[in-house]
């Protein structure tokens, strides 16, 4: 699917991306009840294994709690992005493509080297990845410096050009000293 201007596209893939952290932030919320239940199930004596449950059942719920929260605020920070592209595009620091290697019950996104169109191949699994030079650390630490949506190969080779005529000055993908 392509649209006649690539900012509506990249919001429209940006946004699908952050729809699946739910279902992560869920599973977060699912084992801290289980380890709640686990704590509770052991009795009101507190012993190194319902001490244990009880400290993974508040790290899962803090987890949980954060995915819901960068979930929560993904729309507004999205379209802040969106519009830094046009105000401000010195502020993108790396744009480059990215497939993602499934092996076995693991995956792994693995850049793609430029041009990209030469490199892609038939890969069906593929993310766009822009990061921002971003000054502040715990916005690095809790990745919200890094915007990144799973593209078609078309897709991908389109919002690349775009993106990349839009910030010329940015580097490509992490450890390839490459620009």
């Amino acid at each position: 699917m392509s649209l006649a201007d690539p900012r509506e596209l990249l919001a429209l893939r940006l946004a699908a991306t952050e729809k699946r952290r739910v279902w992560i932030a869920l599973l977060y919320f699912g084992v801290a009840a289980l380890f709640s239940g686990l704590f509770v199930a052991l009795g009101a004596a507190l012993t190194a294994t319902s001490t244990m449950c009880l400290i993974l059942a508040v790290f899962f719920f803090s987890c949980g709690l954060v995915t819901w929260w960068v979930r929560a605020t993904a729309g507004d920070r999205n379209q802040r992005f969106v519009e830094l592209l046009d105000l401000d595009p010195s502020r993108v620091d790396r744009i480059y493509g990215q497939r993602i290697v499934l092996s076995g019950r693991y995956s792994t996104a693995q850049p793609i080297e430029q041009p990209e169109s030469k490199h892609v191949g038939e890969s069906r699994l593929l993310l766009l990845a822009v990061e921002l030079a971003e000054p502040s650390r715990l916005k690095r630490r809790l990745g919200l410096h890094k915007f990144s949506a799973r593209v078609s190969r078309e897709e991908l080779l389109e919002l690349l050009a775009f993106l990349r005529g839009l910030a010329p000055e940015a580097k490509g993908a992490p450890g390839k000293g490459s620009s």
